[in-house]
Protein backbone atom coordinates (compact mmCIF):
# COMPACT_ATOMS: atom_id res chain seq x y z
CA UNK A 1 0.00 0.00 0.00
CA UNK A 2 1.34 3.39 -1.09
CA UNK A 3 2.05 6.10 1.71
CA UNK A 4 -0.07 8.66 -0.06
CA UNK A 5 -2.95 5.66 0.58
CA UNK A 6 -2.14 5.56 4.52
CA UNK A 7 -2.17 8.91 4.98
CA UNK A 8 -5.83 9.32 3.49
CA UNK A 9 -6.52 6.27 5.69
CA UNK A 10 -5.97 8.01 8.39
CA UNK A 11 -7.27 11.17 7.69
CA UNK A 12 -10.71 9.49 7.55
CA UNK A 13 -9.72 7.74 10.80
CA UNK A 14 -9.46 11.01 12.55
CA UNK A 15 -12.44 12.80 10.80
CA UNK A 16 -14.58 9.62 11.69
CA UNK A 17 -13.12 10.69 15.54
CA UNK A 18 -13.44 14.15 15.40
CA UNK A 19 -17.30 13.45 13.99
CA UNK A 20 -17.64 11.05 16.62
CA UNK A 21 -16.83 13.24 19.67
CA UNK A 22 -18.52 16.23 18.73
CA UNK A 23 -21.78 14.45 18.54
CA UNK A 24 -23.41 15.82 21.87
CA UNK A 25 -26.72 15.03 21.94
CA UNK A 26 -29.39 13.10 20.07
CA UNK A 27 -32.91 12.79 19.62
CA UNK A 28 -34.31 9.56 19.70
CA UNK A 29 -37.93 7.98 18.29
CA UNK A 30 -39.19 5.14 19.88
CA UNK A 31 -40.47 3.33 16.88
CA UNK A 32 -41.87 0.34 18.32
CA UNK A 33 -45.67 0.29 16.97
CA UNK A 34 -46.73 0.37 20.42
CA UNK A 35 -45.42 4.15 20.80
CA UNK A 36 -44.46 5.28 17.51
CA UNK A 37 -47.19 6.85 14.96
CA UNK A 38 -46.66 9.58 12.04
CA UNK A 39 -47.17 12.64 14.22
CA UNK A 40 -44.36 11.10 16.54
CA UNK A 41 -42.31 10.75 13.24
CA UNK A 42 -42.59 13.92 11.92
CA UNK A 43 -42.38 15.58 15.42
CA UNK A 44 -39.21 14.00 15.32
CA UNK A 45 -37.96 15.23 12.06
CA UNK A 46 -38.82 19.07 13.01
CA UNK A 47 -36.96 19.24 16.67
CA UNK A 48 -33.49 17.63 14.37
CA UNK A 49 -33.98 20.42 11.95
CA UNK A 50 -35.02 22.89 14.69
CA UNK A 51 -31.77 22.32 16.95
CA UNK A 52 -28.95 21.85 14.10
CA UNK A 53 -30.34 25.44 12.79
CA UNK A 54 -30.35 27.04 15.82
CA UNK A 55 -27.75 25.82 17.47
CA UNK A 56 -24.28 23.75 17.46
CA UNK A 57 -24.77 20.94 18.98
CA UNK A 58 -23.92 18.00 16.46
CA UNK A 59 -27.17 15.69 16.80
CA UNK A 60 -27.68 12.09 16.35
CA UNK A 61 -30.91 11.13 14.75
CA UNK A 62 -32.28 7.70 15.37
CA UNK A 63 -34.98 4.95 15.79
CA UNK A 64 -35.07 2.96 18.92
CA UNK A 65 -37.07 -0.10 18.27
CA UNK A 66 -38.13 -1.45 21.99
CA UNK A 67 -40.83 -2.47 22.73
CA UNK A 68 -40.53 -2.20 26.98
CA UNK A 69 -39.24 0.56 29.05
CA UNK A 70 -36.13 -1.91 29.98
CA UNK A 71 -35.48 -2.60 26.13
CA UNK A 72 -35.62 1.09 25.62
CA UNK A 73 -33.02 2.18 28.45
CA UNK A 74 -30.79 -0.37 27.82
CA UNK A 75 -30.49 0.79 23.68
CA UNK A 76 -30.42 4.41 25.23
CA UNK A 77 -27.90 3.77 27.67
CA UNK A 78 -25.63 1.61 25.04
CA UNK A 79 -25.37 5.20 23.04
CA UNK A 80 -21.93 6.40 22.85
CA UNK A 81 -20.72 8.18 25.98
CA UNK A 82 -19.96 11.51 24.21
CA UNK A 83 -23.76 11.92 24.29
CA UNK A 84 -24.71 13.68 27.16
CA UNK A 85 -28.35 14.41 26.63
CA UNK A 86 -31.27 12.84 24.55
CA UNK A 87 -34.75 14.20 23.67
CA UNK A 88 -37.76 10.09 23.27
CA UNK A 89 -40.00 11.17 20.72
CA UNK A 90 -43.04 8.76 20.89
CA UNK A 91 -46.22 8.31 22.78
CA UNK A 92 -45.18 7.29 25.94
CA UNK A 93 -47.64 7.71 29.25
CA UNK A 94 -46.20 9.29 32.00
CA UNK A 95 -45.65 6.67 34.59
CA UNK A 96 -43.28 5.15 31.74
CA UNK A 97 -41.66 8.49 31.56
CA UNK A 98 -40.48 8.23 34.98
CA UNK A 99 -39.30 4.55 34.69
CA UNK A 100 -37.36 5.04 31.71
CA UNK A 101 -35.61 8.29 32.92
CA UNK A 102 -35.06 6.45 36.27
CA UNK A 103 -33.48 2.91 34.25
CA UNK A 104 -31.05 5.07 31.73
CA UNK A 105 -29.68 7.03 34.60
CA UNK A 106 -29.20 3.85 36.71
CA UNK A 107 -27.67 2.06 33.32
CA UNK A 108 -25.20 5.17 33.71
CA UNK A 109 -26.11 6.54 30.23
CA UNK A 110 -27.36 9.95 28.67
CA UNK A 111 -29.78 12.40 30.72
CA UNK A 112 -33.26 11.64 29.04
CA UNK A 113 -35.27 14.48 28.59
CA UNK A 114 -39.32 13.83 27.03
CA UNK A 115 -41.72 16.02 24.71
CA UNK A 116 -43.76 15.82 28.14
CA UNK A 117 -40.78 18.07 29.98
CA UNK A 118 -40.62 20.92 27.30
CA UNK A 119 -44.42 21.11 27.56
CA UNK A 120 -44.23 21.50 31.16
CA UNK A 121 -41.69 24.88 30.94
CA UNK A 122 -44.32 26.15 28.26
CA UNK A 123 -47.31 25.72 30.49
CA UNK A 124 -45.43 26.95 33.19
CA UNK A 125 -44.90 29.70 31.33
CA UNK A 126 -48.25 30.32 29.64
CA UNK A 127 -49.60 30.08 33.39
CA UNK A 128 -47.22 32.89 34.43
CA UNK A 129 -48.19 34.93 31.94
CA UNK A 130 -52.18 34.42 32.43
CA UNK A 131 -51.33 35.95 35.93
CA UNK A 132 -49.31 38.62 34.48
CA UNK A 133 -51.85 39.46 32.32
CA UNK A 134 -54.48 39.88 35.01
CA UNK A 135 -52.07 41.80 37.49
CA UNK A 136 -51.89 39.50 39.95
CA UNK A 137 -49.29 40.76 42.20
CA UNK A 138 -46.38 38.26 42.78
CA UNK A 139 -46.72 35.37 44.88
CA UNK A 140 -50.30 36.08 45.15
CA UNK A 141 -51.55 33.76 41.93
CA UNK A 142 -53.44 30.86 42.57
CA UNK A 143 -53.51 28.37 40.07
CA UNK A 144 -55.95 25.21 39.12
CA UNK A 145 -54.42 22.05 37.15
CA UNK A 146 -57.11 19.77 35.98
CA UNK A 147 -55.37 16.40 35.22
CA UNK A 148 -52.06 16.93 37.07
CA UNK A 149 -51.39 13.43 36.76
CA UNK A 150 -50.67 13.72 32.94
CA UNK A 151 -47.98 16.10 33.46
CA UNK A 152 -46.05 14.86 37.28
CA UNK A 153 -43.53 17.70 37.14
CA UNK A 154 -46.04 20.40 36.78
CA UNK A 155 -46.67 20.85 40.39
CA UNK A 156 -43.38 21.17 41.64
CA UNK A 157 -42.01 23.39 38.65
CA UNK A 158 -45.06 26.25 39.10
CA UNK A 159 -44.36 25.28 43.02
CA UNK A 160 -40.41 26.16 42.69
CA UNK A 161 -41.51 29.51 40.54
CA UNK A 162 -42.86 31.02 43.74
CA UNK A 163 -45.67 32.79 41.57
CA UNK A 164 -48.61 31.10 42.85
CA UNK A 165 -49.76 28.05 45.04
CA UNK A 166 -51.61 24.98 42.95
CA UNK A 167 -54.44 22.99 43.77
CA UNK A 168 -55.70 19.60 41.66
CA UNK A 169 -59.14 19.28 40.36
CA UNK A 170 -60.23 16.01 39.65
CA UNK A 171 -58.94 13.83 42.31
CA UNK A 172 -62.07 13.27 44.33
CA UNK A 173 -64.34 15.66 43.15
CA UNK A 174 -64.56 15.55 39.14
CA UNK A 175 -67.99 17.59 38.64
CA UNK A 176 -67.53 20.25 36.67
CA UNK A 177 -69.87 22.40 38.68
CA UNK A 178 -66.79 21.56 41.08
CA UNK A 179 -64.30 22.81 39.02
CA UNK A 180 -66.65 25.98 38.36
CA UNK A 181 -66.64 26.79 42.32
CA UNK A 182 -62.62 26.47 41.89
CA UNK A 183 -62.72 29.22 39.47
CA UNK A 184 -64.28 31.74 41.45
CA UNK A 185 -61.65 32.01 43.92
CA UNK A 186 -58.49 31.04 41.67
CA UNK A 187 -56.97 32.75 39.03
CA UNK A 188 -55.53 30.07 36.38
CA UNK A 189 -56.60 27.13 35.44
CA UNK A 190 -54.62 24.42 33.53
CA UNK A 191 -56.52 21.91 31.79
CA UNK A 192 -54.65 18.76 30.98
CA UNK A 193 -57.89 16.79 31.38
CA UNK A 194 -60.03 16.70 28.35
CA UNK A 195 -63.11 16.76 30.33
CA UNK A 196 -62.58 20.67 30.98
CA UNK A 197 -65.34 22.01 29.21
CA UNK A 198 -64.19 24.86 26.68
CA UNK A 199 -66.55 27.42 27.57
CA UNK A 200 -65.20 27.27 31.45
CA UNK A 201 -62.96 30.40 32.09
CA UNK A 202 -61.65 30.47 28.59
CA UNK A 203 -59.73 33.96 29.52
CA UNK A 204 -58.06 32.24 32.35
CA UNK A 205 -57.72 28.82 30.85
CA UNK A 206 -54.20 27.30 29.62
CA UNK A 207 -54.56 24.27 27.39
CA UNK A 208 -51.36 22.38 25.96
CA UNK A 209 -52.14 22.57 22.02
CA UNK A 210 -53.33 18.87 20.24
CA UNK A 211 -49.71 19.15 18.25
CA UNK A 212 -47.19 19.93 20.86
CA UNK A 213 -44.35 20.37 18.51
CA UNK A 214 -44.21 24.34 17.94
CA UNK A 215 -44.29 24.88 21.49
CA UNK A 216 -41.89 22.57 22.44
CA UNK A 217 -39.45 23.92 20.01
CA UNK A 218 -39.69 26.79 21.73
CA UNK A 219 -37.64 25.40 24.91
CA UNK A 220 -35.93 22.19 23.48
CA UNK A 221 -32.59 23.96 21.49
CA UNK A 222 -31.83 26.47 24.34
CA UNK A 223 -32.64 23.92 27.25
CA UNK A 224 -30.55 20.93 25.44
CA UNK A 225 -27.27 23.41 24.78
CA UNK A 226 -27.82 23.82 28.86
CA UNK A 227 -27.39 20.17 29.43
CA UNK A 228 -25.49 19.30 27.27
CA UNK A 229 -22.77 22.00 28.29
CA UNK A 230 -23.44 20.73 32.01
CA UNK A 231 -22.72 17.46 31.74
CA UNK A 232 -24.07 14.68 34.14
CA UNK A 233 -27.40 17.15 34.18
CA UNK A 234 -30.70 15.87 36.15
CA UNK A 235 -34.65 17.24 34.79
CA UNK A 236 -35.91 18.64 37.91
CA UNK A 237 -38.21 20.90 38.00
CA UNK A 238 -36.48 23.43 39.20
CA UNK A 239 -34.65 23.09 35.62
CA UNK A 240 -38.19 22.72 34.07
CA UNK A 241 -39.65 25.93 35.81
CA UNK A 242 -36.32 28.54 34.89
CA UNK A 243 -36.77 27.51 30.91
CA UNK A 244 -40.45 28.57 31.63
CA UNK A 245 -39.30 31.40 33.59
CA UNK A 246 -36.93 32.49 30.31
CA UNK A 247 -40.19 32.43 28.17
CA UNK A 248 -42.05 34.77 30.15
CA UNK A 249 -38.98 37.30 30.20
CA UNK A 250 -39.45 37.38 26.53
CA UNK A 251 -42.96 37.70 25.94
CA UNK A 252 -45.03 40.68 25.82
CA UNK A 253 -47.86 41.58 28.92
CA UNK A 254 -50.49 40.30 27.02
CA UNK A 255 -48.49 37.30 25.67
CA UNK A 256 -48.26 34.00 26.99
CA UNK A 257 -45.43 32.73 25.02
CA UNK A 258 -42.81 34.02 22.93
CA UNK A 259 -42.32 34.32 19.37
CA UNK A 260 -39.98 31.70 17.67
CA UNK A 261 -37.86 33.84 15.90
CA UNK A 262 -36.90 36.02 19.08
CA UNK A 263 -33.23 36.02 18.31
CA UNK A 264 -32.58 36.00 22.11
CA UNK A 265 -35.12 32.68 22.85
CA UNK A 266 -32.15 29.99 22.08
CA UNK A 267 -29.55 31.56 24.46
CA UNK A 268 -32.30 33.26 27.11
CA UNK A 269 -33.12 29.44 27.81
CA UNK A 270 -30.04 28.72 27.95
CA UNK A 271 -28.68 30.98 30.45
CA UNK A 272 -31.75 30.14 32.91
CA UNK A 273 -31.62 26.42 32.66
CA UNK A 274 -27.63 26.56 32.92
CA UNK A 275 -28.54 28.66 36.26
CA UNK A 276 -30.62 26.31 37.23
CA UNK A 277 -28.09 23.20 36.87
CA UNK A 278 -25.72 24.84 39.06
CA UNK A 279 -28.09 25.81 41.77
Amino acid sequence: MSSSNEFHKIVDAVRRDVDRIAITAAIATLSAPCFRGAAEECASREYVRIVREKTPLRLLHLNVPGRTVPSVAAQLADLDPTVSAVLVTGSIVPEDTTALRAEVAALNGPTVLFELDLLTATLTAAAIGVLRSRDVPPRAGRIVIAGAERAPLLTPALTASRCATVVHWGVDDRSVESLQNLMRTNDVLIALDDRVPRDLAPAQTVRPPTDPTAQCSLVLPGLLSAMCGFGGATVTPQLLMASGVALTVLSGHDELLPDSDDPLLVAAVARFATRALFE
